[in-house]
């Protein structure tokens, strides 16, 4: 079985391929609709593939950044708010089109910080590069049977 598990932005998705039969992951920052393409591409080939979205939205607070005055708290939402939307559009994808899907809360984090590069790389043994979005997109999927 094939999970894409997907931290939704507007400006690169952390998208996080699992191959639950090789335990093989892959990790890669997307353009959205890089990703749209992508998507269809693999589940048309696929159709057993399984996409997992991360949904801030289905947080009780989804902007949680602190900020140090008003003009900047009100960017951060403006830009959380266009993320949940980014998220909100690929599970329409999936819907319209068939695409097994599910839209899961954030993982909680440990001490209100991301997982690092360190612990990420110790829990998954992948070698490759990362960053906050490609690591939360990976812990969305990583592990599935």
């Amino acid at each position: 079985m094939i999970y894409i598990g997907i931290d939704p932005d507007t400006d690169k998705n952390g998208v996080a391929i699992w191959d639950s039969t090789t335990k093989k992951l892959e990790l890669q920052n997307m353009k959205f609709w890089d990703l749209i393409e992508d998507i269809k591409i693999i589940y048309f080939n696929d159709p057993s593939v399984k996409i997992v979205i991360e949904g801030g939205w289905l947080n009780k607070k989804s902007n949680w950044h602190a900020a140090k005055s008003k003009g900047i708290s009100d960017m951060i939402s403006k830009k959380v708010g266009r993320n949940h939307q980014v998220g909100m559009l690929i599970g329409e994808l999936c819907e319209r089109n068939g695409i097994d899907y599910e839209i899961m809360k954030p993982l909680k984090l440990v001490k209100g910080k991301k997982m690092d590069a360190k612990t990420f790389k110790l829990i998954t043994k992948y070698e490759g590069r990362t960053n906050p979005e490609t690591r939360d997109a990976a812990l969305l999927v990583f592990g599935r049977k």
